[in-house]
């Protein structure tokens, strides 16, 4: 399939009335349905849309990259991990009704690890998810942080920093070795003349409870109850995985 790559831009409706900014990639021309991959970033789609469309597309597959909720173009409170139970599988639901979508081809899920972790909840609920090539999932936010109970400064402050704005900063302006000698914690982003969103605060700001603590993770809505349905459904994902490309079936590969 010798097609250019066509780039059109869609919003996705969610449950709560927000929708989602995603952008759809296709092989331009191409009228039938076609196997769909998915990705959904809290990184920005833009650049990670164009990067992966120029190998999958000319291979038949349709792409769709979406920004997560509170993220560049998506509005919404970004909560890290914990939104994707719902909001995953409304945007599976959505490919699922599109004209270009091959049910018989299905969805794969793509990505590593925060990504990854958004696609496996989508597959965990959506049996149109048939395949998943997912790197370094996030079984435990908590613990990304807290290793051992123990704050892991150097991952928790600088994740908050690219994900507290929109665009996210180059994280080469700051002088880490001053910054990271700083204390008190609490005022850490006021070191760094920044005012972090307070939902970006609470994986490294001083806290009285342990975060990693089993009391945590048990709580209906924490990170880790929100990853817990995905592992059974995991298992029953298609043997064969998503369909190949139409390019590659013509090939028949």
């Amino acid at each position: 399939m010798n097609a250019p790559i066509e780039t059109t831009a869609a919003w996705i409706p969610m449950p709560d009335g927000i929708s989602l900014a995603a952008d759809v990639h296709r092989p331009a021309g191409w009228e039938g349905g076609l196997p769909v991959l998915l990705a959904m970033t809290p990184y920005g789609r833009a650049g990670l849309g164009g990067f992966i469309a120029q190998y999958f597309v000319p291979r038949g597959y349709a792409l769709v990259v979406v920004d997560v909720r509170g993220r560049y173009d998506s509005p919404g409170t970004f909560a890290p991990v914990v939104q994707e139970r719902q909001d995953a599988p409304s945007v599976v639901d959505w490919i699922a009704r599109q004209p270009w979508f091959d049910p018989d081809a299905g969805i794969g899920v793509i990505g590593l690890s925060y990504l990854a972790t958004a696609g496996i909840m989508a597959a965990a609920a959506r049996p149109h998810v048939k395949a998943a090539s997912c790197i370094t999932i996030v079984v435990d936010p908590l613990e990304s942080f807290y290793r051992g109970g123990v704050l892991d400064l150097h991952h928790a402050f600088p994740w908050c920093m690219i994900t507290g704005f929109s665009p996210q900063p180059d994280l080469r302006k700051w002088d880490w070795g001053a910054l990271f000698g700083h204390v008190p914690l609490a005022t850490m982003d006021q070191a760094a003349g920044v005012d972090l969103p307070s939902g970006s605060k609470t994986s490294w700001k001083p806290t009285t409870t342990p975060p990693c603590c089993a009391r945590c993770a048990s709580k209906p809505n924490s990170p880790n109850a929100a990853l817990n349905p995905a592992y059974g459904r995991m298992v029953r994902l298609h043997p064969r995985g998503i369909a190949p490309g139409v390019a590659d079936r013509q090939r028949g590969r």
